[in-house]
């Protein structure tokens, strides 16, 4: 393990200092003197790094970050939180998603979707989609067997003239019977069923994906096309109202998120990551301050509030979160209120993963204490093209899942399925989907962030205007990506100005 530098790095573990962290409470207060004897031009940078980075990962961005933020003339402090590897949701994809099982069931819940839909759906330019059985599966065993070649059905578009008539059809009982039928002569289903061994089976029960009568041999029960079509029917409807609703993450995204949820995927994410990562940002700026096990931001909110008691003695201070460091940015926001309330920020948000309802709820309760926020996210193509796996597993990751890790996190990993977040531009453009009546929160996100004024957003790629620019195009490019990075360092030297 990289030893770090408790003058620049704030190293937590579940949010707090423990004895097996490198850091100490005590440390902080080096860290502010040897700020304050500095008192650098640009002031605190406070760089928060997103969620799924490893310890060596946070190091490597500290140590490739560092240098830049001291020659923008700010002093930097990077708060290292141990919020687990990348490649652990990569496993978990892997484990449910390349099983001959979950290819299967994606194959024909896209054919009945697709035949739910009926001409609620067409061909971009015109003429029905693709409904026969086996151009769907070849679509997608040849997508399978070479993802780099480009994902099928994406000339699919919603027909919104048919979609009032079809949602009224997307009943799931009417279609068991033509379903239970169609899966008795479907033998690639069956068989990957029978080749599921019984401790995966029961993982599969678990879960909610119960495909068996009991009493087969080899304790795997008897593949039950009944269960079978309960359970795509179940799907098929969620994935058709998602879609008429404008919901959907695109077809085929939309279909395979479905799945992950029904999977497993979404319990498992929440429950060991999503959820334990967004909680660590909370319990960092908790209360807690029992020597040795302090919460680690409160701990130094606590020291900057006694040592600069009123506006005149605080520094300038710049919070910048990636990622999942946005949400802790939002808890940061009221911890400051509690124990520092003489400080101002100014917030750069690196495709913030945070819920617009979160960030609107603290952005109303501190803006008195926000001096200018600038948001930086990819353009809704760029976002959809990010496929999330593919840096870590290579081309094969496309077939996982199509889309970027803020897509996975809205589409399967918050309890809410297709959950507004800050950082998608998706949420703000779509105004007729995310209307003001029932998404007041996405509202507020679409009136207050615009292109110019002190609430900015730059959505990639863009260049051309000094701390406007990015060319990130992968939701991990925004803590080092060079034409980001360069617009991070215009704003730690210039402030947060509106733009020319």
């Amino acid at each position: 393990m990289a030893a770090i530098d408790p003058r620049h790095v704030i190293h937590l573990q579940n949010g707090h200092f423990t004895p097996h962290t490198q850091a100490r409470a005590a440390d902080l207060d080096t860290l502010l003197d040897t700020f304050d004897a500095a008192r650098p031009p640009s002031g605190l940078a406070i760089h928060i790094h997103g969620g799924l980075v490893s310890f060596s990962a946070a190091m490597e961005i500290v140590k490739d970050l560092q240098p830049k933020y001291t020659a923008a003339g700010a002093y930097p402090v990077f708060v290292v939180w141990e919020s687990g590897p990348f490649e652990t949701l990569m496993h978990n994809l892997q484990d449910i998603g390349k099983t001959d099982l979950f290819r299967e069931m994606l194959r024909k819940l896209a054919e009945w979707a697709l035949k739910s839909l009926g001409d609620a759906v067409g061909l971009r330019g015109g003429g029905p989609a693709p409904v026969d059985p086996q151009a769907v599966a070849d679509a997608l065993d040849a997508w399978h067997a070479d993802p780099g070649a480009g994902m099928p059905f994406v000339d699919l578009e919603l027909r919104l003239a048919g979609a009032d008539a079809r949602s009224a059809a997307l009943d799931p009982d009417a279609m068991l019977t033509e379903m239970e039928a169609d899966l008795e002569t479907d033998f690639r289903i069956t068989d990957a069923v029978r080749g599921i061994p019984p401790d995966e089976a029961a993982r599969l029960r678990a879960a909610g994906v119960d495909l068996f009568e009991e009493g087969g041999p080899g304790g795997r029960g008897f593949v039950s096309t009944a269960k079978a079509a309960v359970f795509l029917a179940k799907l098929t409807v969620a994935v058709g109202k998602r879609l008429l609703n404008g919901r959907g993450h695109g077809f085929l995204g939309t279909v395979i998120e479905e799945l992950y949820r029904s999977f497993g995927l979404a319990r498992v994410g929440k429950e060991w990551l999503w959820e334990q990562m967004k909680r660590d940002t909370e319990q960092a700026c908790g209360d807690d301050q029992r020597p040795g096990n302090e919460a680690g931001i409160t701990a130094l909110l606590l020291r900057m509030g006694a040592r600069y008691p009123n506006a005149a003695e605080a520094p300038r201070i710049t919070l910048i979160g990636h990622s999942t460091g946005a949400v802790a940015i939002c808890h940061i926001l009221d911890a400051a209120a509690r124990h520092a309330p003489a400080l101002t920020f100014d917030l750069v948000l690196l495709a913030p993963a945070c819920t617009t309802s979160l960030f609107a709820r603290a952005y109303d309760a501190h803006k008195s204490r926000i001096r200018g926020m600038r948001i930086f996210g990819m353009q809704d193509p760029v976002e959809r093209a990010d496929a999330m796996a593919e840096p870590v597993i290579g081309p094969a990751g496309r077939a996982l899942y199509p889309h970027s890790l803020l897509y996975c996190v809205s589409g399967i990993l918050e309890p809410e399925v297709d959950a507004p977040l800050l950082g998608m531009q998706r949420f703000l453009i779509a105004e007729e989907t995310f209307d003001a009546a029932h998404f007041p929160d996405v509202a507020w996100a679409r009136r207050e962030i615009a292109s110019t004024g002190a609430m900015a957003a730059v959505w990639s790629e863009q260049v051309g205007v000094p701390g406007y620019e990015s060319m990130s195009r992968r939701h991990g490019d925004f803590d080092d990506e060079v034409v980001t990075i360069r617009s991070v360092a215009h704003i730690l030297e210039q402030g947060i100005a509106p733009r020319p």
